[in-house]
């Protein structure tokens, strides 16, 4: 009866992976037009953990590979999409931004056809100035937009931290935890650590914009976001720390997933270079006193609440990481 129960199991498994392969291909399918425009729809909702993370992530890479092709007009189709998570939504505006830095030349525009919510987010976070479509930007108006704020920039975000944590946040917050010097450190180490090679497809202009963050405030929450376009914490740590990688490899990390965990563990290279000293410590002090980390990179994802580390790893690759915090604000508003 338990051998039965595992087997039906199984095949119940395997069934939801075809049907999320159908819809992956649904939306790769044929090439469709919009008079000149390369029509490129987005799924129901789009975020990078969960079912939706491989419709999200094959629409990024599709992008990508119409422009390698030669495609230089993209319509953004939004109008099927009904809930946007920051992780992806920030890492979706981070490639098309590069996109545009690296090829001028480039138009996105985006469908008219979107519900009022998405709309007001692709508003506020700029994506619809990004495509030129300044009559869709329309003040936003929902409490859970209008907190929506986004930044990039090459050096360490001191100087436009402002732009996404207001001071009143930073008081608010400064009981459970430095977000600001985990900003800090996850825009440095995108500086130090995530460009020592090009990716291939379509390089990244790290010399304009090498980190994009997020922020948002939303039922008593701030979250914040980090995204970089380099090579992932997987590639990075064998290139800048061997011998953190080998203490790992001996301990059992195979995974993208168990590496980004055992980073977070490990303190040290017996060099006596700190891959964590600085940078990983500033990151994990939210989630150790009220907050939460998830960190996503390459084909994994880890989740970081108190003590508590939990690993999980995807088929489909993330092209870069992102580093999101969360965390309750406290006192007055």
């Amino acid at each position: 009866m338990i051998n039965r129960i595992r087997t039906r199991h199984r095949y119940r498994s395997m069934f939801y992976a075809a049907q999320a392969e159908k819809k992956i291909l649904a939306l790769w399918g044929g090439p469709k037009r919009q008079g000149n425009f390369l029509l490129i729809a987005f799924p129901k909702e789009i975020s990078i953990s969960g079912r939706f993370r491989g419709e999200t992530l094959t629409v990024i890479e599709r992008i990508k590979e119409c422009i390698l092709s030669g495609e230089r007009k993209i319509l953004l189709d939004f109008s099927m999409t009904k809930k946007i998570i920051a992780s992806a939504m920030i890492a979706i505006y981070a490639e098309l931004n590069n996109i545009k830095n690296v090829y001028p030349d480039v138009c996105f525009r985006c469908r008219k056809k979107t519900c009022n919510k998405i709309r007001q987010v692709l508003t506020q976070i700029g994506i619809y100035k990004m495509c030129g479509q300044k009559c869709f930007t329309k003040k936003p108006t929902r409490s859970d937009v209008v907190h929506w704020r986004v930044c990039m920039g090459v050096g360490v975000i001191c100087e436009q931290i402002d732009k996404v944590i207001s001071e009143n946040e930073i008081s608010r917050v400064s009981q459970v935890g430095d977000i600001y010097g985990g900003c800090i450190e996850a825009t440095k180490n995108a500086l130090r650590h995530a460009y020592p090679e090009q990716r291939m497809g379509i390089p990244v202009a790290h010399d304009v914009s090498g980190w994009w963050c997020f922020s948002q405030v939303k039922d008593n929450n701030l979250t914040v976001v980090v995204c970089d376009l380099g090579v992932s914490i997987p590639r990075t740590l064998p290139l800048n720390f061997p011998d953190v990688l080998a203490k790992l490899k001996s301990l059992g990390a195979n995974t993208d997933a168990d590496i980004i965990a055992g980073a977070l563990k490990r303190p040290r290279s017996s060099s006596g270079e700190s891959y964590r000293g600085n940078g990983l410590p500033k990151m994990m002090e939210v989630a150790s006193v009220g907050g939460s980390l998830i960190i996503y990179s390459r084909r994994g994802t880890v989740n970081v609440f108190g003590s508590d580390i939990r690993a999980e790893n995807y088929r489909n690759p993330l092209r870069g990481t992102i580093i999101s915090w969360s965390l309750p604000l406290g006192g007055k508003e």
